[in-house]
């Protein structure tokens, strides 16, 4: 069975707490796992699981009670005890001070990174101190007291951390290098993230993605990027007339899983291959009976004469969800043309997807994009001996080669890891256009946060 190894890392010096063979080696090298002076004392300290922090919405006046709409947790403070073997006292001081300064480099230069792997485990956990005290203690397993001039010695380490355990350097790859086109055709523009790893992946984990045009002078000046349970494809091509009578595109997709799971949200979006320029469009959310839900305000389409799409926007979906008599087969969800006035407005429908989605969000780049051009949207760090852990703000950036290009506007929640969710990706070009055929290579990496321990996963 493998022996315990814990183990602190800063500035590139790497300090063992247990002695691989069982017993410390007196002025030992603490550099090394075989012959460090420092043993793990047996007081029963194991790794402390982080508070959660549960933000509810609701509640008095309006109603009794309230439900959960976000969860967080807090960093977590813990501590435990070592003992330090030397033979004198300025050999145990320097050992000491040693310690004390690499715990606490995360203020100054670079993470503390802290990891253990319980005897017996196959996987290392990695988690960031951010501060620690580092405490002898006076009166120590019938040991002297420290100020009478010791040389063995208990001291207790209080740390601050993250709330989260981790990889080390990069997270798993979800999807590696694949080939994602943007078109309304169903799969083709979207990818399954998996099952996944780690303890939050029913509560959204975070992913880093890479999207890369596979042409030059693709135009990536929108991209729209989603975490999505499920799609339905309506593909017809409609011609639309506001003299006509209304709506003239309905669909009916399966609410099913929208209604039993309160995280999920949805939205329509359409593909307009033609558009006049005075023709505005509105979304309706309707029970089969014809009564609606939820109707969106009537907006234009990009002033563009081809190809572009229109977005509904999330659909209210309290309504539906308070009605335990209806079932995803008696909701619909029409498409409405009107005119802003000087005649009858006309639209060419391609497609339709309607999407049950976990987050979503819409990055403004600001530049048409190269073939060498990556624009990377990132929720966690991956460098070299860094743990794999959330940033404290996410990102969106285009790099060329190893340069930044710029820095993007997200606006909404960058895509989650949710296990068995897919990755969608839809993107329009500086004028509004989408180019539909466009296609980039996707790479999806995601960082597995575990609370205590680490499995298999």
């Amino acid at each position: 069975m493998a022996p315990l190894n814990i183990n602190v890392t800063g500035n590139g010096t790497t300090l063992y707490l247990y002695n691989s063979t069982g017993a410390p080696v007196v002025d030992g090298a603490a550099t090394g796992i075989t012959t460090t002076p420092f043993m793990l004392y047996n007081d029963g300290w194991t790794t402390t699981a982080p508070v959660m922090e549960l933000v509810y919405s609701g509640g008095p006046p309006f109603r009794s009670g309230s439900t959960p709409a976000y969860r967080s947790y807090q960093n977590v403070q813990e501590q435990f005890t070592v003992e330090l073997y030397c033979s004198s006292h300025n050999t145990a001081v320097a050992r000491m001070q040693q310690l004390a300064q690499v715990l606490n480099t995360a203020l100054f230069t670079a993470p503390c990174v802290l990891a253990i792997t319980p005897s017996g485990a196959t996987n290392t956990m990695y988690t960031e101190v951010y501060q620690a005290t580092v405490q002898p203690l006076a009166q120590f397993n019938n040991l002297v007291n420290p100020v009478s001039g010791w040389t063995t010695i208990g001291i207790q380490i209080s740390i601050t951390r993250s709330p989260f355990f981790g990889l080390l350097s990069s997270g798993e790859t979800l999807i590696n290098a694949q080939t994602m086109t943007n078109t309304g055709s169903g799969a083709l523009n979207t990818k399954t993230l998996g099952t996944g790893a780690g303890d939050l992946i029913y509560e959204g984990g975070p992913l880093n993605l890479k999207i890369t045009p596979l042409a030059a002078g693709t135009a990536i000046y929108t991209l729209i990027a989603a975490s999505v349970y499920s799609t339905t494809y309506q593909s017809a091509v409609v011609g639309m007339n506001s003299s006509s009578a209304q709506p003239q595109v309905s669909g009916n997709p399966d609410f099913s899983a929208a209604l039993t799971r309160p995280g999920i949200k949805a939205r329509a979006i359409y593909r307009f291959s033609t558009s006049s320029s005075n023709a505005i469009f509105s979304v309706v959310f309707r029970g089969s009976g014809g009564q609606i839900i939820y109707q969106t305000p009537y907006r234009a389409l990009p002033a563009v004469a081809t190809s572009t799409i229109f977005d509904s926007g999330p659909l209210i979906l309290d309504a539906p969800r308070r009605n335990p008599l209806l079932s995803g087969t008696s909701l619909f969800v029409d498409l409405y043309i009107s005119t802003t006035g000087g005649g009858a407005a006309t639209a060419t429908l391609d497609s339709g997807e309607f999407l049950l989605y976990y987050d979503w969000c819409q990055i403004d780049t600001g530049a048409t994009k190269t073939s060498s051009q990556t624009i990377t949207a990132s929720q966690f760090q991956e460098r070299s001996n860094w743990c794999a852990l959330p940033f404290a703000q996410t990102s969106a950036v285009l790099t060329s080669g190893n340069q930044l290009v710029q820095l993007n506007t997200i606006r909404g929640t960058l895509p989650r890891f949710w296990s068995g969710a897919s990755l969608y990706l839809n993107w329009l070009d500086s004028t509004g256009k989408q180019a539909n055929g466009d296609t980039a290579t996707v790479t999806v990496t995601h960082a597995p946060l575990y609370k205590v321990f680490r499995g298999n996963g």
